[in-house]
């Protein structure tokens, strides 16, 4: 099986290049969501992973419903989005650049 990777690049003092074996090894976090589908309804899924940033409260989702993404890849889950149409599946990378500090608001 290959797994999917993702890429973490940019302004970065180690860029790094991560699989969802590699993420599972940070602090897992869950949560739920729901969001209404055009197509088939209201939806609710569980997410496991580790938050991208904990003040944005962005998840690296690893798992949907207890199933791992090893080969789909990781999925970008924010809780409090209401419409799943706008989720992000498949992260294969994540650009940083400077001019952000952190911690700042």
């Amino acid at each position: 099986m290959t797994l999917a990777e993702l890429d973490l690049t940019g302004d970065l003092a180690r860029p790094a290049r991560l699989t969802v074996p590699d993420l599972l090894r940070w602090p897992q976090h869950q949560v739920r969501v729901s969001f209404e589908c055009a197509s088939s309804g209201v939806q609710h899924h569980g997410f496991t992973g580790p938050r991208l940033y904990d003040v944005l409260a962005v998840l690296l989702g690893v798992s949907i419903d207890g199933t791992p993404l090893d080969r789909a890849g990781p999925q970008l889950v924010l809780p409090q989005d209401r419409c799943g149409a706008r989720h992000i599946s498949g992260i294969r990378e994540i650009r940083l650049d400077g001019g952000w500090v952190v911690g700042r608001r």
